[in-house]
């Protein structure tokens, strides 16, 4: 005879053991929710292959670290005879390598500190001269650990375009050189369709702006000399909402812009890219490749010239630096934005290079931890310029060791 059903009251504690139970007859389904806890498993009787999705019930044993790991992992060297973990630390701004000379504004751009190409800094150029003591053709490299003098960009200029690695560069508009052949072409103001590629060793000319635009300092960062995108930029008595695209070989135009404006600072890829600084003030914008939204707003008024460090590497810290933008109130302010909001990070002025007052710096590089760095450059105070710099090292910092054992 089949027994269909045994009321609970009917079974004495202890009745039905294990061994009366067949196997699989009692699915997932059948156990009420939280009916088993921890105390009613016996020692050992969970083995790592029972557990889905795999689970590592030990610390790994490696001879390397992980290339990409995430906050809280612990694993052994062997090799090292060393434990460690990668653990978050906080943001700070340390003194950097400084440039033999100074300049304020430059046009920088790298992806990380170790990456950072600057052209065409404002101010003094005793090496170059510049355009009546101001604008300049100067093309600095930093490797991480000093700057070096690169082939001279092909006119003098500033507030040109940068983007693209030192191995493959794309840099366009700017003032341009009153003296020509590289001829201002809008009458109100300098501005520029000249866009020229680097090679690693050389400048070349490369197809022409689609409209002339100065004031674009801090555009793009991380753009590639194959996928560039430039928005706004001074090219007119208004400020313009026009934007324009670079595939490798032709300028294109663009979709326009929620805000127009000039001094405006971006960075990250052209499917997710964010504008920030200019007319925007407290406000920024997001560009997915195809049409804009608005995109979270800042804490201080970023109205003018902001530098900025694109984007990151690193958990838990993914995003932009956005600092200076509002002399001087705001000149060292800093605000990182994690892909979704903006908050507030430490401030420049905690670095022993740069003072509260200081001005007229650029940002390159990254916001990440360990070599993943980011540098701030140029400018300093009034009487400009400065040849000032530091390095800012994000909160994913690298990996905490315990010293090695026997």
């Amino acid at each position: 005879m089949t027994i269909v059903k045994i009321k609970q009251r009917g079974i004495t504690a202890d009745a039905v053991t294990t061994s009366e139970i067949a196997p699989n007859t009692i699915t997932a389904a059948d156990i009420a929710p939280a009916t088993i806890t921890t105390t009613q498993i016996g020692p050992g009787a969970v083995a790592q292959s029972n557990i889905s999705p795999a689970v590592t019930l030990s610390v790994p044993a490696v001879t390397s670290d992980p290339p990409s790991p995430d906050e809280g992992d612990v694993w052994l060297r062997t090799d090292e005879k060393k434990f460690k973990a990668y653990l978050l630390g906080t943001a700070a701004w340390s003194s950097a390598p400084t440039p033999s000379y100074g300049a304020a504004s430059w046009s920088s751009n790298g992806t990380s500190s170790n990456s950072v190409t600057s052209l065409c800094g404002y101010g003094s150029h005793p090496r170059t001269g510049g355009d009546n003591g101001a604008r300049g053709n100067d093309h600095l490299e930093f490797n991480g650990t000093s700057w070096s003098n690169q082939s001279n960009f092909p006119y003098y200029n500033s507030g040109v375009s940068n983007a693209g690695t030192q191995s493959a560069g794309i840099a366009g508009g700017g003032h341009g050189n009153p003296a020509g052949p590289n001829a201002p072409i809008h009458p109100s103001y300098s501005a520029t369709t000249i866009s020229q590629e680097y090679d690693g060793s050389s400048w070349g000319s490369s197809a022409s702006l689609n409209y002339a635009a100065s004031s674009m300092k801090q555009q793009h960062g991380h753009g590639t000399q194959t996928d560039n995108m430039l928005c706004g930029g001074w090219n007119g008595p208004s400020q313009q909402t026009v934007t324009q695209n670079y595939d490798g070989s032709a300028w294109s135009a663009g979709d326009a812009m929620p805000t127009g404006s000039h001094y405006v600072a971006s960075a990250g890829p052209t499917n997710n890219l964010l504008i920030f600084s200019g007319a925007y003030g407290t406000a920024s914008a997001i560009y997915n490749g195809s049409s804009w939204s608005a995109g979270p707003s800042m804490s201080v008024n970023r109205q003018n010239e902001c530098s900025r460090m694109g984007t990151v590497n690193g958990p838990g810290n993914t995003g932009v630096l956005a600092f200076g933008g509002e002399y001087p109130s705001n000149s060292n302010v800093s605000e990182l934005y994690n892909g979704t909001s903006w908050a507030s990070d430490v401030a420049l002025s905690a670095s022993p290079a740069y003072g509260s007052g200081d001005a007229g710096h650029a940002g390159s590089g990254n916001t990440g931890g360990g070599t993943s760095t980011g540098i701030a450059h140029g400018g300093g105070s009034p009487p400009y310029p400065a040849s000032l710099s530091a390095e800012y090292t994000g909160q994913a910092l690298a990996v905490l060791s315990q010293p090695a054992f026997s």
